[in-house]
């Protein structure tokens, strides 16, 4: 970049602004540990779980991609009959109603795998493939698998393809491909079997189709990322209100992952969806993102709906039995539930992706609510004065308005869930859910990979402050052009004019140390124009050479009494600036994020930002010389 692109791209700014120390700070995963039920160990990361028709045996599928399999569990006994190893799964599990059979979506290997089921131990069957595995690409990936309500034919999500696949479970023939939103999730039938809903990741909508024709019937907007979908026949409660909209003949529960709120639809007569409530399942009035509810079910009485709250690591319980709909508590769960059962007892079975564990438990009288709910919250751990940064400790720099103007926001990469925490303050779900599949991130984000409240970029942009970007969000030249630049275009818009095109992106066949005396150049030319941005973004690979050239860069800078350099690195972070000192408390990569807000004045992400320890501890005055 020539310093003439670096007058236009600024505005004048105040100018004043290293190095005592570099601070480690270590991320820590805060789960809320459930004290009721027996945990029963399974596999890694189990997505899903079903109960045979007798109501004696629950499935667990296992959708870790090191070792997927299938966990049977006795429900009266509560405890492991078996566990079968599948070669890949994720979403899809489907018991016919004769509870003989057991179909699986393979995710990855784009099957679905067939089992039988006798006694409590599974045989393998036969494999559906949705392609032929010569034809099979990494966008083929089988998602949820439903059968039809006459257990005549098999559907199934084939996520990346934006396709749900039907076939003949006898033949195992693909019949038809329907045509559906982006990243389709979770697949519903209508209880006629005519028509069926198809909730949209990536789009936020819920589809309604033909079975027979595939014809897209409705397209109803719900909110981002809608997970499952629960079916309650029978109209509105008694007393409950319509304000005249069309006759309700059943609801439809919707939690949305990137939301705090499960959305209430009423279906008519034909199935046509319209929003009837919005159910907010948050623990304060002002509270962020965070919730994360990904997963419902409904009671066997129907009058109760108990939903997964993931990063909150609860399930919620919320009467729907009445004039409205009422979030009576939460339940607490072993870490990350992905999913909650209602069992044929009236015990619930919730299975815990970060616990690898599922837990069947009685659900709780009213005064138990109140204070498993009361636990919950406390492991939580935000309230809303945390949305106000603290006073800091006299003389510290770290304040809105401070000696410190600006920050180096350093991401070393070392995968999607770190980078994702780094700078969205929440892994969200669709990268908790798929992140350890992902391979290096050199395409175009995910349309469904979005974070609940956008990044740290975002939220600087919308306040006004100038960024600067380099290796974010970008799509590398095979070889740089004429003019040296490395970058071809830009993926988030908000990034598109503030983007160095001469700092390559990711890509391991280039080194490090060139990244990182472009970055070194630039941060010259803001000191010859006398002007640099607030906020500095920078992904870089793991040489500590680079990261040495990037720290003696800011060192020669005239703006280094002015600037804060937080260095991200997995589990770990630097702090590095003349203010830095030595000690304090260990402090998570959200402690940085965090602080990177309260210094350039930005309001909070998510719930865990807010919640993170400032880094005052890391700072003092007067800044080094």
């Amino acid at each position: 970049m020539k310093t003439d692109s670096i007058n236009e791209m600024l505005k004048p700014l105040p100018v004043r602004n290293l190095f005592r120390s570099a601070v480690p700070l270590l991320f820590c995963c805060s789960l809320a540990i459930c004290e009721t039920g027996a945990p029963i160990p399974v596999d890694s990361f189990p997505m899903a779980a079903a109960v045979t028709p007798d109501g004696k045996v629950m499935l667990v599928l296992n959708a870790g991609p090191k070792t997927p399999g299938i966990s049977v569990i006795d429900v009266a006994a509560g405890k492991e009959l078996s566990r079968t190893s599948v070669p890949e799964a994720w979403l899809g599990l489907a018991i016919t109603k004769a509870g003989d059979k057991v179909y699986i979506g393979g995710g990855s290997r784009a099957a679905v795998f067939e089992f039988s089921l006798v006694g409590g131990f599974l045989k393998a069957g036969r494999t559906f493939p949705l392609v032929a595995e010569k034809d099979r690409t990494a966008q083929d990936f089988a998602g949820d698998v439903k059968l039809a309500p006459d257990g005549h034919l098999l559907y199934v999500t084939n996520v990346f393809r934006d396709t749900v696949v039907v076939m003949n479970p006898q033949s195992g023939l693909i019949l038809s491909r329907i045509r559906t939103g982006r990243r389709p999730y979770r697949i519903l039938f209508h209880p006629s079997g005519k028509t069926m809903y198809v909730s949209s990741w990536a789009d936020g909508t819920i589809g309604q189709y033909d079975v027979n024709s595939g014809q897209r019937l409705a397209n109803f907007r719900v909110a981002p990322h809608p997970g499952d979908m629960v079916w309650v026949d029978g109209g509105l409660p008694a007393g409950a209100s319509n304000d005249n909209q069309p006759e309700v003949r059943a609801r439809m529960f919707v939690p949305a992952a990137n939301t705090n709120s499960v959305y209430v639809l009423g279906a008519s007569e034909t199935g046509d969806l319209t929003k009837l409530d919005t159910i907010n399942l948050a623990f304060t009035p002002s509270q962020p993102l965070g919730m994360t509810p990904a997963a419902a079910v409904l009671s066997t009485d129907k009058k109760q709906l108990y939903v997964a709250c993931s990063d909150a690591n609860a399930v919620a319980v919320i009467d729907i039995g009445g004039e409205r709909n009422i979030v009576k508590g939460f339940i607490p769960a072993d870490g990350y539930p992905t999913a909650v059962l209602a069992l044929p007892d009236g015990r619930l079975g919730v299975l815990n992706g970060h616990g690898n564990s599922a837990r069947l438990m009685d659900v709780p009288d009213d005064a138990k609510l109140t204070s498993s709910t009361a636990e919950v919250i406390s492991k939580f751990g935000f309230h809303d004065e945390m949305l106000d940064p603290p006073a800091a400790p006299a003389g510290n720099p770290v304040r809105a308005g401070g000696p410190v103007k600006h920050v180096i926001y350093v991401v070393r990469d070392t995968g999607a869930a770190d980078v994702a925490r780094a700078t969205a303050g929440i892994e969200n779900d669709f990268v908790a859910r798929l992140g350890n599949r992902f391979g290096p991130d050199t395409g175009p984000p995910d349309p469904a990979n979005t974070p609940p409240a956008g990044y740290i970029w975002n939220a600087a942009s919308q306040a006004g402050l100038k960024i600067r970007n380099y290796g974010f969000q970008v799509h590398n030249l095979a070889k740089p052009n004429a003019d040296g630049e490395q970058v071809d275009r830009v993926y988030d818009p908000a990034l598109a004019d503030a983007t160095d095109m001469e700092y390559r992106g990711p890509d391991p066949a280039y080194l490090d140390t060139e990244r990182a005396k472009e970055f070194a150049n630039e941060m010259k030319e803001y000191g010859d124009v006398g002007n640099m941005p607030e906020l500095l973004l920078v992904r870089i690979g793991n040489d500590d050479q680079a990261q040495a050239i990037v720290t003696d860069a800011l060192a020669k800078s005239k703006f280094r009494n002015e600037t804060a350099m937080f260095v991200l690195n997995g589990n770990s972070a630097q702090a590095i600036s003349p203010w830095s000192q030595a000690g304090g408390s260990p402090y998570t990569p959200l402690s940085a994020l965090r602080t990177t807000e309260i210094i350039l004045g930005l309001r909070p992400l998510t719930v865990f930002d807010a919640s993170a320890q400032p880094m005052f501890n890391a700072f003092a005055s007067p800044p080094s010389q």
